[in-house]
C-alpha cells in the first residue's frame, strides 16, 4: 500500500496542520490501523480518539500523525490512562483505550515495537467499569438552549451566525459532529411553498455504515438560523459550514472540523454560563425532547439514524417525571373494600 493510498482526509480524520513525518504513512501504526477499520464511522471514532491521545502527549497542536506510537512504553500508557480517567466519562475512556490498544498492536505487528514492550504497555490500558446508576451525558433544558443561541446572536461576526446555525441543527435534528462536518450546501433544501403543517426546509444527512442517509426536516427556529447563516455564506457550492479565520473571513472551500465544533460549543456554553456539556448532549437533548412530546420510538429511531431502537432508548433522559406521569395515566380497575365495622 502506497503513501498516496493512505492519504488522510483533512477535516475528517485530522484537526490540525500536517507535520513533517520521520517515516512514510504506511509505517505509521495509527494510519495503518485506521485504514483497517471496516466502516467510516468506526474509523472516524478511532481517529478522534487517537487525536485526543496525541494532544495529551504533544499538546494542542499535535495529531495522530505526529506521535511516535511505536515508542510508547508502559510508563507512557499509564500516564495517558490516568489522564483519560480524570477528564472523560467511562464510555469515552474505553473507546479511546480500544483505539490506542489497536495502534500498539499494529506497531507490534509491523515489527516497530518489541512484543514484550507492547504487552506491558497495553496492560495499563484497562477498561473502566461503566456505572449502572446514571447514564452518560445529559439533556439540556430549554432555557439552556436559548442561552446558547442568545450568545451567538449577540456576536455580530460571521462566526456568530455560523455557530447559531450549527447549534440549531444539532439541537433540532440530533446531528453528530461528523455529520455536521459532512454536510454540503446541496444537502440543504428549502420548500418555499410548503403548507403550514409541513417543514419549510430539510437536510440530507449521511450516516452510519456504507452509503446510508436520512432526511431530517427543520423546525422554524433551525430554518431561521440557517437562513441567517446563508445570508453571510452565500450560495457558492461547497461545505455547508466552513472555516472562518480570526479576521472573520470565510474559507468556503475548507469545511469546519469536528474539533472546531467541539471548541465552538464549549466556547458558547461558557459564554452563556452553562454547566459543562458536550456537543453530543445536543443530540441527547433532541432525542429526549422527541420522546417527551410523545413521538413513537420507531420514528425517533429513524430521525436519529440508529440501526436499533435499543440504541435510541439509551438517549432517553426524561427521568422520573415521565415515569410518574405514565403510571398515573393508567387506570387499574380495583375497588377498595369497605373497612370491617
Amino acid at each position: 500500500m502506497s503513501s498516496a493510498e493512505l492519504q488522510l482526509a483533512p477535516g475528517v480524520w485530522l484537526e490540525g496542520p500536517a507535520h513533517d513525518l520521520p517515516e512514510p504513512l504506511e509505517r505509521n501504526p495509527a494510519c495503518v490501523f485506521l485504514m483497517g477499520c471496516r466502516t467510516d464511522t468506526t474509523r472516524q471514532d478511532y481517529a478522534y480518539s487517537l487525536n485526543t491521545v496525541a494532544r495529551i502527549i504533544g499538546g494542542s497542536a499535535a495529531d495522530l500523525r505526529s506521535v511516535d506510537w511505536a515508542g510508547l512504553r508502559v510508563q507512557h500508557t499509564g500516564v495517558i490512562w490516568a489522564e483519560l480517567v480524570r477528564k472523560y466519562a467511562a464510555r469515552t475512556v474505553n473507546l479511546i483505550c480500544a483505539a490506542l490498544r489497536g495502534v500498539l498492536r499494529t506497531a507490534e505487528e509491523l515489527e516497530l515495537m518489541p512484543t514484550r514492550a507492547y504487552q506491558r504497555a497495553v496492560a495499563k490500558l484497562k477498561n473502566v467499569r461503566l456505572g449502572t446508576d446514571e447514564p452518560s451525558g445529559r439533556a439540556l433544558r430549554p432555557w439552556e438552549v436559548k442561552a446558547l443561541l442568545d450568545v451567538c446572536a449577540a456576536d455580530e461576526s460571521p462566526a456568530g451566525r455560523r455557530d447559531a446555525a450549527i447549534i440549531s441543527l444539532m439541537h433540532a435534528c440530533g446531528l453528530r459532529r461528523f455529520e455536521v462536518v459532512g454536510l454540503d450546501l446541496a444537502d440543504f433544501t428549502i420548500f418555499p411553498d410548503a403548507p403550514r403543517d409541513r417543514a419549510g426546509a430539510e437536510i440530507l444527512v449521511r450516516h452510519g455504515k456504507g452509503d446510508k442517509q436520512r432526511r431530517n426536516p427543520l423546525n422554524a427556529g433551525a430554518e431561521g438560523a440557517m437562513a441567517d447563516w446563508l445570508q453571510v455564506r452565500g450560495d457558492q457550492p461547497g461545505p455547508l459550514f466552513c472555516a472562518i479565520n480570526k479576521g472573520g473571513r470565510l474559507n468556503i472551500g475548507e469545511p469546519i472540523t469536528p474539533q472546531a465544533i467541539y471548541n465552538l460549543v464549549d466556547k458558547r456554553g461558557k459564554e452563556a454560563g452553562l454547566a459543562s456539556f458536550s456537543p453530543h448532549d445536543l443530540r441527547r437533548t433532541n432525542l429526549t425532547d422527541l420522546l417527551y412530546v410523545g413521538l413513537d420510538l420507531a420514528t425517533v429511531q429513524k430521525l436519529a439514524g440508529h440501526a436499533s431502537p435499543i440504541t435510541t432508548t439509551r438517549y432517553d433522559r426524561r427521568g422520573e417525571e415521565v415515569k410518574q406521569k405514565a403510571v398515573m395515566a393508567l387506570e387499574t380497575p380495583y375497588t377498595r373494600r369497605r373497612s370491617a365495622s
